[in-house]
């Protein structure tokens, strides 16, 4: 009895020991996690995605009903942006060109959280943390580069970030 009895107290520790060793695990996965999500959060690019939208306007269709699209096909235009932060902007500027960096296609700086649209159909919408900027109708839009950088209130500039097709 008395071997079963310390046998029983020796098992009881080990567990007891193990239990600790889970408990203090845990926590410190907490707390890395705790620390990648608040570091992340103050990361230099609030930046998380960035898609364009370029649907033709007025299409002409083949003869297999498909759409013919060319150059000078016109296109109504939308860039999506998913920010991580919403916090300190001050500008968003956006450039569409033919060439990585080029904006001869489009160029605009939006003031950030300024709703409305101005004249060619350039509008800026937000939804907390979804930017949605419309840039009107434009043309070359079947092969291009297009970008995005953020202007902070304290005048430094983000990573630019890009997108192409």
């Amino acid at each position: 009895m008395n071997y079963f009895y310390s046998s029983l107290k020796s098992q009881v520790s080990s567990l007891k020991s193990q239990v600790s060793s889970l408990k203090s695990e845990a926590s410190v996965s907490f707390l890395v996690f705790f620390c990648s999500l608040n570091c992340f959060s103050q990361s230099d690019n609030p930046v998380l995605s960035m898609d364009v939208e370029a649907v033709p306007v007025g299409t002409i269709l083949s003869v297999d009903s498909l759409p013919i699209i060319t150059d000078s096909t016109l296109f109504e235009v939308a860039m999506y942006v998913n920010l991580v932060d919403t916090t300190s902007i001050q500008e968003m500027e956006v450039k569409i060109g033919t060439t990585l960096g080029s904006s001869d296609v489009f160029n605009h700086t939006f003031s950030f959280d300024v709703v409305g649209s101005s004249s060619g159909g350039v509008a800026f919408l937000r939804d907390a943390y979804l930017v949605q900027l419309k840039l009107g109708q434009l043309m070359g839009m079947v092969n291009y580069y297009s970008q995005i950088r953020i202007l902070r209130t304290n005048n430094l500039y983000s990573p630019i970030t890009y997108f192409n097709r």
